[in-house]
């Protein structure tokens, strides 16, 4: 008589029993027993981080680097059909890594085709300043194909962009020596306005002394006029 091995998975996961291939008992939390002929399955019932580093062409033909992070959901019942999941029921550890990895590439290339567009509407220095509304819009155009998404079995929660640079290091030293210069020249003109300020400053001063001086001057002469008409 075969010996049945009990297995129990936990709520942040959803898990598949399928025997001879038919599906038998699916959900989060779940338990059965595994036999000769049974086959484990599983995906994260809850919100994956998914890493997004990818580059695309501005619209200035410039390469555009963009590093964030997607949230997603998965659709356990589309996933499954489209990706081997299976796991080994003693260890709880998938027999194909790669098809999980490959699950997660599917989430980024669905996001870098919505991506792409938005980086394209925008020069290379256009995009880099404009991190946050470039978050919102890629999210924002997520949503218009949610269709898509919904097909593969994806639901992206949410999109956080956390770095946009230039994609060639030589070109990225090449902005920041010009952005280092426009920072100079700008602290030189400060310098240069304060300078000119208090020399202004400085020529209103001496100026009003001698208007000072003058006033007092003829204060005097009027007061030793005043005496000798006495």
């Amino acid at each position: 008589m075969p010996i049945l091995q009990f297995y129990r998975s936990d709520t942040s996961t959803y898990s598949a029993k399928y025997v001879a291939g038919k599906l038998r008992k699916a959900g989060r939390g779940i338990t059965f027993f595994v036999g000769p002929r049974t086959t484990v399955a599983k995906i994260p019932a809850t919100v994956v981080s998914i890493p997004y580093d990818c580059t695309d062409l501005s619209r200035d033909g410039l390469d555009v680097r963009i590093q964030g992070t997607i949230q997603a959901l998965f659709t356990p019942e589309v996933v499954l059909n489209r990706r081997n999941l299976t796991v080994n029921p003693t260890t709880d550890t998938y027999l194909r890594p790669e098809e999980f990895d490959e699950l997660q590439e599917d989430v980024r290339n669905a996001v870098r085709s919505v991506s792409r567009r938005a980086i394209a509407n925008a020069t290379l220095k256009e995009n880099q300043s404009r991190a946050a509304e470039l978050e919102r819009d890629i999210f924002a155009k997520i949503n218009e194909v949610k269709v898509t998404f919904t097909a593969l079995g994806i639901t992206v929660v949410s999109f956080i962009v956390s770095a946009v640079m230039p994609a060639l290091p030589d070109l990225a030293k090449a902005l920041q020596a010009e952005e280092r210069e426009k920072v100079l020249a700008a602290s030189d003109k400060a310098v240069a306005d304060r300078r000119m300020d208090a020399a202004r400053n400085d020529r209103a001063l001496k100026l009003y002394e001698a208007e000072t001086a003058m006033q007092q001057e003829q204060e005097r002469a009027n007061l030793l006029e005043a005496r000798n008409k006495n």
